[in-house]
């Protein structure tokens, strides 16, 4: 059983912000009205002239014709309009201000003079001033279209996005057959987490303008976060059509055949998005995931110094776009750029929340004073309540907290129910589906609920939404088990884990309170299928030793992989047994082994089997290796319910670290190594002591009940005697 990718490969879209958002405003060209209600025919003319200039691009001679109209008419409020927004087009703001501010001279009641002074005053980033000024345009001009626009787009770009929403809104009312106008309401929508409004406004704008390019791609990004992957392809390609050499429809195009598993197809998408955008890290971040998936390692070191290096650099500015915080464990970079990472995707969410979060206004005072007469209420959030490998490892826990102390509450933020969800509702005392809600709603909802802790069990992966917990609607917020790494946001307060992942000496690069369990971080009993096929039902050889790693194959690096060629070679008769993700990818590692001297029949693949199956299918080997920079997780918990040793090398991440914790649990700590010459030797070792390593096999199924790791209601009992200690 391959563990399922977890690369919230939706969270990386790029997105289209409509004009106003990206230019900040747009200049009022009509609706003046003059003190002079006779203007000159000369005057006339000039100004006539002027506008035509202005049509033909020719914005120097156009302000000669305007300048030459007030001349003959001083007073002539539409030719100062003009002007000013001609020199606007040229660069001069200050003159061009000067003539916003004569207008308001003459009239100090034209709402466009204000209109046009903001849009000037945006531009110069005196936000306040030019907010200030399309107030004034709006309390003059009540139905003034654009000043609510300017005023939202503005607003957004603060992300002060419930204001921004009300000034859409109002745009709206007033002009709901304008295109532009349901694509920046959206934007904003999907900003405060309103992600079924955000798609209608989307949709209506393609429905006023087919061929509203922005408005089918935000749309296909909104479908992607939503699981909905051939409707979010049809988008993209209607994209393609209209704008074939767009920047950021390529990468999403690339998003969508890489989530399909068409992977040589995606990497031509990425090399076309870099081509034409070749400065985007988070493209070339993405790229090279891909590639590690395809077991690409041409000049893998060069490479990955570059991607260091290029991370780095990104991170310095908070406005880029975000990179994938759990694809970066796959990578060999420095452990400290985790916690930057993290933190550059959590400050975008803690702002993008910051002016919902005060109109939340969340109290937790009455938790606290509740808590002496009252269960502990513990919330669970999560996208995994289904058959994945998170919820398959903890389905069973919910059931053994104390009813005396603790009411439990689970929120799921998808759909999909199966046999895992019935188990985890039947476990819980509620069991409620906030897939539906906005973030707002969701976190109204826990809050309501009066939740004294919330254990999130998604982190920064798919289907997670970490805005729900940046509007802190529990006191007390940890995360737990499904994001193997530091969130580095305010709004978690809280680390699960245990000596073996996070040790004292590397508690600091984690932004949260480590709260350490005693024995494991994970306990997990699952049932071993009957069916346990042959060796040879299996393609596997009937006699001699079988490695084996059944781990993605973006875990894999050519390092390791150099030593797994090693140990083959080292130990007669032995065979590598791997999942197969794609025959491409299988016929590249047979050709890295075959250059390297080892046959390519040794190298094994398999389907991906289920949970089940793989805990008796896993019998069938001898000894798993595990993966250095990403460990096994789900994986090596169902190997050793199978009896399968596995062998790791622990490293300073979450994820280098998480099988010595696993190994330790069940005592196998002499197949923990601390260097990868360690973990060679040790492989080999085995590999020519088969018999030794069958006493040890033995020994472990035959004490397995009484191991920590196959005890979850002990290890219930461990949590909530970590969690009451936080309530009281």
């Amino acid at each position: 059983m391959a563990e399922k990718a977890l690369t919230p490969i939706f969270r990386k879209l790029g997105w289209v912000e409509p004009r106003s958002l990206d230019n900040g405003f747009k200049v009022a060209l009509k609706g003046l009205p003059t003190v002079n209600p006779a203007i000159s025919g000369s005057a006339k003319v000039k100004f006539e002239e002027g506008k035509n200039q202005v049509k033909d691009h020719n914005l120097e001679q156009a302000v000669i014709c305007f300048q030459e109209a007030i001349a003959l008419q001083p007073d002539y409020v539409g030719a100062y309009n003009q002007l000013g927004n001609a020199l606007q087009g040229l660069g001069e703001s200050e003159q061009a201000i000067a003539c916003y501010q004569k207008i308001l001279e003459i009239n100090p009641n034209v709402a466009a003079a204000h209109c046009n002074l903001g849009s000037i005053w945006q531009t110069q980033e005196k936000f306040e001033a030019a907010i200030a000024a399309y107030q004034r345009a709006i309390a003059l001009k009540p139905d003034f279209v654009l000043a609510h626009q300017n005023l939202g787009g503005l607003l957004a770009s603060q992300r002060r996005f419930v204001e921004a929403e009300s000034c859409l809104i109002q745009a709206l009312q007033l002009q709901p057959q304008t295109p532009e106008l349901h694509q920046q309401l959206g934007n904003i929508l999907r900003q405060i987490g309103k992600i079924e409004e955000a798609m209608t406004c989307f949709r209506n704008a393609i429905k006023l303008n087919p061929q509203f390019g922005e408005a089918f791609h935000n749309l296909g990004c909104l479908l992607m976060t939503k699981g909905q992957i051939e409707a979010a392809q049809k988008c993209f390609e209607k994209v393609l059509k209209l704008q074939p050499d767009s920047p950021t429809i390529h990468p999403n195009l690339g998003f969508i055949l890489e989530a399909q598993g068409k992977y040589p197809e995606a990497l031509i998408a990425y090399d076309r998005a870099l081509a034409l955008n070749p400065e985007a890290t988070e493209l070339l971040y993405q790229r090279e995931h891909l590639r590690l998936i395809l077991c690409d390692w041409d000049d893998f070191d060069v490479r990955m110094q570059t991607l260091t290096e290029r991370i780095q650099e990104h991170i310095r500015d908070p406005r880029p776009a975000r990179l994938s915080p759990l694809s970066l464990s796959c990578f060999p970079v420095p452990r400290q750029l985790h916690q930057a990472v993290n933190r550059h995707w959590s400050q975008h969410i803690i702002e993008s929340m910051a002016d919902l979060k005060a109109r939340c206004g969340f109290e937790h005072q009455h938790n606290q004073e509740s808590n002496s007469q009252e269960k502990i209420r513990l919330g669970y959030l999560s996208a995994d309540f289904r058959s994945h490998a998170v919820s398959c490892l903890i389905a069973d826990i919910f059931q053994y907290h104390d009813r005396h102390v603790f009411e439990v509450y689970a929120y799921s933020l998808t759909d999909t129910e199966d046999e895992i969800t019935e188990i985890i509702r039947d476990g819980c005392d509620v069991f409620m589906n906030i897939a539906h809600l906005s973030v707002e709603a969701a976190a109204r909802r826990i809050y309501e609920d009066r939740i004294d802790i919330l254990i999130d069990l998604g982190g920064y992966t798919t289907f997670c939404r970490p805005e729900i917990l940046a509007l802190q609607p529990a006191p007390i917020q940890m995360q737990y088990l499904g994001y193997p790494d530091t969130m580095a946001a305010e709004f978690m307060q809280y680390i699960l884990s245990d000596r073996w992942i996070i040790p004292t000496a590397l508690a600091h690069h984690y932004t949260e309170q480590v709260l350490e369990l005693p024995q494991t971080f994970i306990a997990s009993p699952v049932a071993i299928s009957e069916k346990a096929p042959t060796r040879q039902e299996l393609g596997l050889p009937e006699q001699g030793f079988v490695y084996c790693c059944f781990n993605r194959t973006d875990k894999f690096d050519p390092h390791l992989f150099a030593i797994w060629m090693r140990i083959l070679q080292k130990v007669p008769e032995s065979v590598l047994w791997l999942i197969e993700v794609t025959p491409a990818i299988s016929a590249t590692l047979r050709k890295e082994g075959l250059a390297k001297g080892v046959d390519p029949r040794r190298l094994v693949f398999s389907p991906r089997f289920s949970m089940s199956e793989f805990i008796a299918i896993a019998q069938r080997a001898d000894l798993f290796l595990d993966t250095f920079n990403y460990n096994a997780g789900a994986t090596a918990i169902c190997g050793l319910q199978s009896g399968l040793p596995i062998l790791t090398c622990t490293g300073e991440t979450f994820t280098s670290r998480m099988a010595a914790s696993i190994c330790a649990s069940v005592g196998l700590e002499a197949f923990i190594c601390d260097s990868p010459l360690v973990y060679e030797q040790q492989a080999i070792y085995w590999g020519k002591h088969p018999q030794e390593l069958a006493l040890i096999r033995a020994e472990l199924l035959e004490s397995k009940q009484n191991l920590p790791l196959f005890q979850p209601k002990q290890w219930v009992g461990n949590l909530e005697s970590i969690l009451k200690n936080l309530s009281q």
